[in-house]
């Protein structure tokens, strides 16, 4: 809308209640006339700037929507005045500067987004902080990231902080994201943890780029179980943690992210604490019980990963006596409710884990020593790898060692509910054969990044209820080889998509019986030069998608004149990129 005509608006409509703009580089200093206005949304106006100081007279507004107004710098001084205010939507508005000042005023406030502190010093960024400790009425989803760019060698004066605890006191938050850019200092990051505990309703808990090596006190040891009770997610990023103690005592916890914290050691570390008998958690026959809530967990990138825990077994001298050996770690640790394991880039963690209920298993760059059971009191004597056991429940596996994966199951029915396969990254897979046989319930396989396979051909012929099939990026895969006279899959298969083969330069026979086939994807198949008479048999094709061929292949399938347009002009749909 162009200035002119807002400017119109205000003059004209001063008894507007709701009011959006969009596409707006300014607003009017006459908004500051529109004082029955209740909701204000100005949102994803991403070249506002600055909001006029008259917005401050607009007394009765309830709502105002900010959120991805991407360089918008700062809110009027006066923002305070705006006493009624129940929404303050400040979402992506990464630009603006001292965010909270004034704000501790508009104690009705309930929602923020996102909360901004931009700080030089120590004194400032406490002193930004104290305007977020009197905004009690917070609800849901609370943002905060923490930049400060100054000097991290500067030790934090206790004078600089006047009352802390800046977050014990939203009891309707429940999910907390909490982002720090700059602090390096391990102390200096530490001591404002301390005093961003978040009341003890919290549900969700998201830290990034937290530079303590240790947790803060009200996160160690049996506390976190005492502070944080109702806690059921819990995520840690790019994060210089070295210890942790107590994770495993949250009863409610269904959700635990560890992303590339790379100096951590152990996940339950109780060499740093005195409470480890404490924090040791239920035990059943088949051994700890850790976790006993916990669906999905996460560890990425974490080179230093050895063991699920350490513990220590005395003192001498006031030097801990520690042991993290083998026969201690690889006792089954059971998490009973454990449905998604996703272990990647953590190529030293050796343990050993029963998950009787796990149904999503993704490993990538990991230790062969690990050792993931659905059942402790199957034999393991007959399996020479550590993926022990059956896996009755499991649905879908992301892996990057086909032949590991595919042969570690000795039982028929290992497979039995297995739905989903994605083999990626597999660097040293040639063939995939009979050790397919037995996945006769995989409706969806991809195999992706495997530099030396070369056939597909024979695993194909067992996948009786295959629905979809994708390869991509693998040069040394033609699709010509063997021979699939009448494919198994060819009354179940509807989606194919056949990406970055460099050999494909003919469609492969099989093809012409699937009957069920509804859409193709080539993609990036610049061998491919034509496609073949017998493309009307496929009656049930609906899409046709070319990404990225040859230029020969576009113009033998123009319409009408192509030579290859008589063979797919039966198809719906057909779409060259």
């Amino acid at each position: 809308m162009r200035q002119q005509s807002v400017e119109a608006l205000v003059a004209n409509w001063v008894c507007l209640r709701v009011l959006q703009l969009r596409y707006m580089k300014s607003l009017p200093d006459s908004f500051g006339n529109l004082c029955h206005l209740r909701f204000l949304d100005v949102a994803y106006n991403y070249q506002l700037e600055v909001l006029p100081k008259s917005i401050t007279k607009l007394y009765n507004l309830e709502t105002l929507k900010l959120n991805y107004c991407l360089y918008l710098k700062e809110l009027p001084r006066d923002v305070s005045k705006l006493v009624k205010l129940r929404i303050l939507d400040l979402e992506g508005c990464k630009q603006l500067n001292h965010m909270l000042r004034g704000l501790s005023k508009l104690v009705f406030v309930h929602k923020l987004g996102m909360i901004l502190v931009k700080s030089s010093s120590w004194k400032q960024l406490f002193e930004e902080l104290e305007e977020l400790r009197d905004l009690r009425s917070l609800k849901g989803y609370l943002d905060i990231e923490i930049n400060f760019p100054c000097n991290n060698d500067v030790e934090i004066n206790e004078g600089d902080i006047r009352r802390g605890a800046y977050l014990s006191n939203k009891e309707h938050v429940n999910f907390i994201n909490i982002k720090f850019n700059g602090i390096e200092c391990e102390e200096g990051a530490l001591r404002l943890m301390e005093e961003l505990q978040p009341h003890f309703n919290l549900k969700r808990l998201l830290l990034v780029r937290y530079y303590g090596v240790r947790m803060p006190s009200w996160a160690r040891e049996n506390k976190l179980k005492t502070f944080l009770p109702n806690l059921i997610s819990l995520e840690l990023k790019e994060s210089r943690i070295k210890y942790m103690t107590g994770l495993g005592n949250l009863p409610h916890l269904e959700s635990l992210k560890l992303v590339c914290l790379k100096e951590l050691e152990y996940i339950i570390d109780y060499s740093v604490e005195s409470t480890a008998s404490a924090t040791a958690g239920l035990s059943t026959a088949e051994g700890p019980l850790l976790f006993p809530s916990l669906k999905k967990l996460h560890l990425w990138v974490m080179p230093k990963l050895k063991w699920w825990r350490r513990s220590r077994i005395g003192v001498e001298d006031n030097d801990q006596v520690l042991i993290d050996n083998s026969s201690n770690n690889m006792q089954p640790k059971l998490l009973p409710q454990l449905m998604e394991l996703n272990i990647s880039k953590c190529p030293n963690l050796e343990c050993n884990l029963l998950c009787p209920v796990l149904e999503k298993l993704h490993l990538r760059e990991f230790d062969k020593r690990l050792q993931i059971r659905s059942n402790v009191s199957l034999s393991l004597s007959h399996c020479s790898n550590m993926l022990a056991s059956s896996f009755f429940n499991i649905r879908e596996v992301e892996i990057d060692d086909a032949e590991w994966f595919l042969n570690s199951q000795p039982s028929v029915d290992a497979f039995q509910f297995l739905t989903g396969l994605l083999i990626e990254g597999d660097k040293e897979v040639e063939n995939l054969g009979m050790a397919m046989s037995r996945l006769t319930t995989l409706s969806i396989l991809k195999i992706g990044q495997c530099p030396k396979l070369r056939s597909v051909s024979g695993a194909l012929h067992y996948l009786t209820s295959l629905k979809e099939f994708e390869i991509r990026d693998c040069p040394n895969v033609s699709l010509a080889e063997g021979a699939l006279s009448l494919p198994s899959f060819s009354h179940s298969l509807n989606r194919l998509s056949l990406r970055d083969l460099p050999k494909l330069v003919d469609l492969p026979n099989w093809m012409q019986f699937l009957e069920a086939l509804e859409t193709i994807l080539i993609y990036n198949c610049q061998g491919l030069e034509s496609l073949p008479k017998w493309m009307h048999k496929l009656t049930s094709l609906k899409e046709l998608i070319i990404w990225n061929g040859s230029a020969r292949l576009h113009e033998k399938c123009q319409h009408p004149t192509g030579e290859d347009w008589p063979h797919i002009q039966h198809i719906p749909s057909i779409k060259f990129y």
